[in-house]
Order: C-alpha cells, then sequence, then structure tokens
C-alpha cells in the first residue's frame, strides 16, 4: 500500500519500535527540537507564492511551496503567515533542555504537508486499575498545507498498547497554551509552573479514566448505542460535521456510576468525521465488539468487560485497524481534532457514567 510518510528519513522515532512499525531508529533521543528536525529530515523551509491563471491573471489564493525541491504544500489565502518548522518547535525545547520531556517520535506525512513531534512528559505514569497505566506525552502538530495550524497538546498514551487517547474533559480544550519566553530566569520559572498545569490536566483525565474502569458494560446492547454515537449513521453524503458534546467531567464523579443513559439522537458527521454508511456499520461493531473481548489489554480481569475496556477498544480500532495504512491512522490520530478520536470519551461518558 502506498504510505503518506514522505520517504524513509521522514520519520524517527526512540525506543522500542512504535505498532506501526514506520520510520528509523534512534540511539539516543534529540536533545533539542534541532537536533530532532535534523534526524527527521525536517530542516526545509517555505515560502508563500501568488497563483496565476493561464491568462496572467492572479488568483485571490497563494501557493505554499518548499524551497528544498518546489514542492506546493498547499494553497492558501493572502492572510496566511509561513511558520518554519524550527520555529513551530520551538515550545517544546525548554522542556527538552529541562529533561522534564523527552522527544519519542517525530516526521512529516503527506509530502511534508503536516508535521509532528511527539514527546514523552517524565512524570510517572498513571495507574487506572492494577497492570493497566496510561503514559504523558505532548504533541505538537504544525501544517503546511492551510489546513493544519499549529497546537500543542497534552495526549495520554495507554503504555499496552501504544492508544492515543483524549484529555479534552470537562469542557476544557486539550491545547496547551503558555507565554513566550523572555530570558533564561523566567523560562524556568514558567516552565515549572506550565509542567504543574500540564501533569494536574493529566490527573484530572486520569480519575474519569478510573471511573469508566470501576463500571462494568451491563449489556452488549448498552455496548452498541456507544459504538454508534461514536461512529454515527450518514444521513447525507453532504452532512456536516457537528462538534462532541462538551461533557462536565467533576460533575459527573461527584454522582458516580449512574445507570448507563444515553439521550438524543446521533448526530451526523462527514466522513471524516467518522459517519459510517449502513454497509459498514456492522462490520465495525463486530471489530470494536471483539476487541472490547480480546483486544491489547482487555483481557486483563482488573478492567475486562469494564466501560474503560469499551472506551479503549474503540481507540484501539481507530489506533490499529481504522484507515487504509499505519501512516494514514498516525494522520488521522494526530491531526483530525474531530470525528471518532474526539468523540469516544465524552461518549462513554454518556453512555457509562450520566445519570
Amino acid at each position: 500500500m502506498a504510505h503518506e510518510l514522505e520517504h524513509s528519513r521522514s520519520m524517527i522515532y526512540v525506543g522500542d519500535i512504535p505498532w506501526h512499525e514506520l520510520g528509523i531508529a534512534l540511539e539516543t533521543a534529540p536533545a533539542s527540537v534541532a537536533e530532532a528536525i535534523t534526524a527527521a529530515d525536517l530542516g526545509w523551509t517555505v515560502e508563500k507564492q501568488p497563483l496565476f491563471l493561464a491568462d496572467g491573471t492572479q488568483v485571490d489564493r497563494w501557493a505554499v511551496r518548499r524551497l528544498s525541491d518546489n514542492r506546493v504544500l498547499g494553497t492558501v489565502g493572502p492572510d496566511y503567515t509561513c511558520i518554519q518548522n524550527a520555529d513551530a518547535f520551538s515550545p517544546l525545547d525548554p522542556f527538552l533542555k529541562a529533561g522534564v520531556a523527552t522527544i519519542e517520535t517525530a516526521g512529516s506525512l503527506k509530502g511534508g504537508s503536516r508535521v509532528w513531534m511527539l514527546a514523552k512528559v517524565n512524570r510517572a505514569d498513571m495507574q487506572i486499575a492494577e497492570g493497566d497505566t496510561v503514559a504523558k506525552y505532548l504533541l505538537a502538530t504544525t501544517g503546511h498545507d492551510g489546513m493544519s495550524s499549529f497546537r500543542l497538546a497534552i495526549t495520554p498514551i495507554r503504555v499496552v498498547c501504544m492508544n492515543t487517547l483524549s484529555a479534552a474533559i470537562n469542557g476544557k480544550s486539550d491545547t496547551i497554551r503558555f507565554s513566550h519566553f523572555k530570558d533564561a530566569t523566567a523560562a524556568i520559572k514558567d516552565l515549572d509552573a506550565t509542567i504543574e498545569r500540564i501533569d494536574g490536566r493529566f490527573e484530572e483525565s486520569a480519575k474519569l479514566f478510573r471511573a469508566l474502569a470501576g463500571v462494568k458494560v451491563r449489556s452488549q446492547a448498552d455496548l452498541r448505542k456507544y459504538i454508534d454515537l461514536v461512529f454515527p449513521m450518514a444521513k447525507k453524503p453532504e452532512s456536516l460535521d457537528t462538534p462532541a458534546p462538551i461533557v462536565n467531567g467533576a460533575d459527573i464523579l461527584s454522582g458516580l456510576l449512574a445507570k448507563p443513559h444515553v439521550s438524543g439522537q446521533p448526530s451526523t458527521f462527514s466522513p471524516e468525521g467518522g459517519s459510517v454508511l449502513e454497509e459498514d456499520k456492522r462490520r465495525i461493531h463486530e471489530d470494536i465488539i471483539r476487541l472490547f473481548e480480546i483486544g491489547r489489554g482487555n483481557t486483563n480481569p482488573a478492567i475486562a468487560g469494564t466501560a474503560w475496556a469499551a472506551y479503549n477498544a474503540v481507540t484501539e480500532y481507530n489506533t490499529h485497524e481504522r484507515g487504509r495504512d499505519a501512516d494514514t491512522r498516525l494522520g488521522n490520530l494526530w491531526f483530525t481534532q474531530a470525528g471518532p478520536v474526539a468523540k469516544a470519551l465524552p461518549a462513554a461518558v454518556s453512555t457509562f457514567l450520566s445519570a
């Protein structure tokens, strides 16, 4: 199958071979963003160039061109400002240099139009149940296609299967915002506060994960309702994506573990957002029910049959099975902020924890 990775060196990783088995292994982690950019062949730059019709008339669109090979990575509007890879990922540098995070993978997809770095936060993993932990990561992504802005996100990853989870709870975004560092002293002070804030957000997520691990899925019917919330039916091919419901995890935890309940009808999403046609529905249900029962880590007696296992059946399906190939799934996970990736946790809370 064709890969979206640009070439064999357009992705690097440190440590164990990733689940997607893509990229070039490094013996030691990059000590800085500059080292990671060099190792992953991301040192190229881009510029904006005007576009013209065949008759020479300039149009109100611009091309984002990579200078190293003149490849056009996307088309943008007149107000678009190009941000170079080195500048986009510079917010990670203080974390790396202070030793509070370590880059584990970096690379580009879709011919260079989308670029990422994934760094592990060097804080204790979160134990959700006996033998089931979630590690803490920061995911930095940017794009040169006019559709992907810079994003630095909190990204929990389940260790047993490397499922990418959601940290967007209580109506909060998973995106990290912090001030620019003006000098070394301010940087250290701001970094300490920032990493504590990030660690706090991870622990908020862990409380919700543990709540899911503490309730059993009562019936396959409830599991199917959950799957339908994450993968709603496509009513019309032209239907638009609808934002995920905002879930207040604190309110849910204060009145813990009432009987499962689903209110309202599933929303309709575009194909990219995760909606499915009738002929795909049975297959998706079968795949996720199988992963609920025997998926990676889900046979652990501490979580077997729980809402946490149901949530991870969906995340494993998104991470390991949904899509044409491994790098397509990688792109969908890290660059798609809507659809099944965003819906999985709110839908689990709505189905299994809401009164």
